[in-house]
């Protein structure tokens, strides 16, 4: 499994100059991460505690995406600005 996951980050290009033990030791604080289609695993505004998918264990995280695909949204406010001018 470790052989895996060093291969996959000396494959991305942020991580390929690292050493062997620099990936080993990612290897030990990264965890995968399998998510269901149309799962959150963030949402502004709301902390990573509250979504099903930490639960207790949450804390601030870092992802990869490994394979599939992603949609990231940004909320807006929709107030209405006046020329007060």
């Amino acid at each position: 499994m470790i052989e895996r996951q060093i291969s996959f980050y000396r494959d991305t290009p942020y991580f390929a100059h690292w050493s062997r033990t620099m990936l080993y030791r990612l290897c030990e604080t990264f965890q995968p991460l399998k998510v269901k289609k149309d799962q959150v695993i963030l949402e502004e505004g709301v902390e990573s505690k509250d979504l099903e998918l930490f639960g207790e264990d949450a804390g601030p995280y870092l992802y990869l995406i490994k394979n599939g695909d992603f949609e990231l949204t940004k909320k807006i406010s929709s107030k209405k600005v006046e020329d007060i001018g």
